[in-house]
């Protein structure tokens, strides 16, 4: 799991959210400075583990796509399924680009002070400075990294056996 310790990537680390600490060619920090997120980025994360939830659980239960009624819509036969699974793909990768945005216009690097107060930072006036996530936002990301994932998976799943088996899921 070291490997997901500190990323220079600050694109990955700001949308994925899988690693612990920012770490740029610049070392300005103290250990205890950290990304403060916003509500925005947490009701992302929020839809996209409900919608990979319903997805994981649909389809541990034996439900066909066909049985599913997403976004109030039932898929019908081929062309059903395979718009519902592009749509849930599109879900997740909407949300993971709104997670990223809020983070850039509304969170905050809290820094670390014990001589004086320093309010948060904004995270776009950022310069390039090393920084952390809280470690309940770090494995709240990883879960729903793994659920999305998981979910990615199951999507591809239904289609390829929808497709393979003339709009009619095999038994």
């Amino acid at each position: 799991m070291n490997i997901l310790r500190c990323t220079s990537n600050k694109l990955g680390f700001l949308v994925l959210g899988l690693w612990k600490t920012y770490c740029p060619e610049s070392d300005l920090r103290h250990p205890e400075d950290r990304l403060q997120e916003s509500d925005g980025v947490r009701i992302a994360r929020r839809n996209n583990l409900a919608l990979a939830g319903i997805v994981i659980v649909a389809f541990a239960a034996g439900t066909e796509p066909q049985q599913l009624e997403v976004f109030g819509v039932n898929p019908i036969g081929e062309r059903g399924v395979i718009t519902i699974c592009i749509t849930i793909f599109a879900c997740h990768a909407y949300w993971y680009f709104m997670r990223w945005q809020h983070l850039l216009d509304d969170a905050n690097i809290l820094i670390y002070s014990s001589t004086q107060s320093i309010p948060p930072q904004p995270l776009r006036y950022d310069e390039p400075r090393m920084y952390s996530q809280k470690s309940a936002a770090l494995y709240a990301n990883r879960v729903c990294f793994m659920l999305v994932l998981m979910s990615f998976v199951i999507l591809i799943i239904w289609g390829f056996d929808v497709m393979t088996s003339n709009g009619h899921m095999s038994k």
